[in-house]
Formats: structure tokens, C-alpha cells, sequence
């Protein structure tokens, strides 16, 4: 049986045994609603039950919407240690992935349908590192289109609140990295220099910053042409 408190940790046990061989999904939803599981079995003591991933989860979602950034909303916290697992539910945020977007509004190229979806996104990424907001899962499956045209963000599992022009090239290369890694073409097809340049323009990057961003982007791997 489980207890919930609003955005809250609270107890919880289950009929299952310690040694229950029951495997749990990572995420069931139910409309607008989400239930994350999160194992902590195999972690140390301080991840376990100092500073869990679950509760990084609720923390962060939190301090992201007094950041001002859209994203999900946590009502329903609990812990089963009988199956070492934390659960959080949550209410998702509305919109559609940017990738998502991108293959439903492309016919037969982005370009001819919302040539302004990936500057927008550009401009949206170089608002977030303003706000010295580091979102190290930060991929087209984890930003959102709003109907209005604004942004949301899922998944802040793993974030960061100082902002360099390292982690300014990491998120970059991140972004433009796993769409190469998932074959999908989205920002080869609008031109990954004309990307970045809608991001330094937005961020309003010194020259000395923009290259030094630019060098590090292709250390890493990053074809720029």
C-alpha cells in the first residue's frame, strides 16, 4: 500500500517479499499522468538515502518552475524498500517532442513547413544557459512543443545550475551528437552551422566565446561546415 504526500517523500510497503523477483517498469502512464519507477537496490548508501535519484527528480523539477522553464509537475512521492524501489507520479506537461515535430510537420522538408521550429529551439537552448541552467539530457526527445509556440523540458533526472562555455559546447554537442547517433537528419536538413549561429546570436556570445564554443565542439567530434 502506498501513502502520498504532495511533492513528497512518504512510506510505503508492499505484500511482495524482499527477494521478489517482480520486475518493474521504468514508467507506466495513464493519459497526462506518469508513474516513474526508480531502483535504488544496487546504489551506496548516499544514493540510496541521502541524496536518491527520485528525490533529485522532485527537487529539480521543482527549481526548474521557479526558474521560470516549463516542465513536468510532481504530486505522489513514495519508497517501497521491501522492493527497493522510489515512485514518483507526476503530471506531464502538454506538447509534442521537438523530434516528434519535426517528422509530423515535415512534407517533404522541415524547411518548407516551420523553417522558425529549430531557430526557435536555438534561441530556447540559449535562454536556458542564461539562466545558467545545464540540462545534460538535453535532446530532441526531451524538448517540447508547446501549442503556443513556447518550450518544455522532460526528464531533468541529471541537471546542473552553473553555466561555462564548456558546458555551453558539452549541451551543443550533446543535441546535435545524439540526433547522429539515432540517424535522424533534422538538424543536418536546416544546416548545423546555421544552429549555432541562431544560438550565438540569441546568447549574444562574445567572438573570443564563439570560438572558443566552436573549437571545442569540433575537439569533441562535431563536423561543422
Amino acid at each position: 500500500m502506498f501513502s502520498a504526500k504532495s511533492g513528497q517523500k512518504s512510506s510505503a510497503t508492499v505484500t511482495n517479499s524482499p527477494n521478489s523477483s517482480k520486475k518493474w517498469p521504468k514508467l507506466i502512464r495513464n493519459g497526462d499522468e506518469f508513474t516513474k519507477f526508480f531502483k535504488y537496490g544496487n546504489k551506496g548508501f548516499r544514493r540510496k538515502h541521502i541524496n536518491p535519484v527520485a528525490t533529485q527528480f522532485v527537487r529539480n523539477a521543482h527549481r526548474i518552475s521557479r526558474l521560470g522553464i516549463k516542465t513536468i509537475k510532481p504530486h505522489f512521492w513514495a519508497r517501497c524498500p521491501e522492493e527497493a524501489l522510489d515512485i514518483v507520479s507526476y503530471t506531464s506537461v502538454p506538447g509534442r517532442t521537438v523530434y516528434n515535430a519535426y517528422q509530423q510537420d515535415q512534407d517533404p522538408a522541415l524547411l518548407e513547413k516551420d523553417p522558425a521550429l529549430l531557430e526557435k529551439l536555438a534561441e530556447y537552448i540559449a535562454t536556458l544557459h542564461a539562466k545558467n541552467f545545464y540540462f545534460r539530457h538535453g535532446h530532441s526527445d526531451n524538448y517540447l512543443i508547446q501549442g503556443n509556440g513556447s518550450f518544455a523540458i522532460i526528464d531533468m533526472d541529471n541537471v546542473r545550475y552553473s553555466m561555462n562555455r564548456r558546458r555551453r559546447a558539452k549541451n551543443l554537442f550533446y543535441l546535435l551528437d545524439h540526433a547522429e547517433r539515432n540517424n535522424r537528419d533534422l538538424y543536418k536538413n536546416f544546416g548545423i552551422t546555421k544552429f549555432l549561429d541562431h544560438y550565438f546570436t540569441h546568447a549574444a556570445t562574445s567572438a573570443p566565446d564563439r570560438n572558443h564554443i566552436t573549437a571545442q565542439l569540433k575537439k569533441m567530434g562535431l563536423t561543422i561546415t
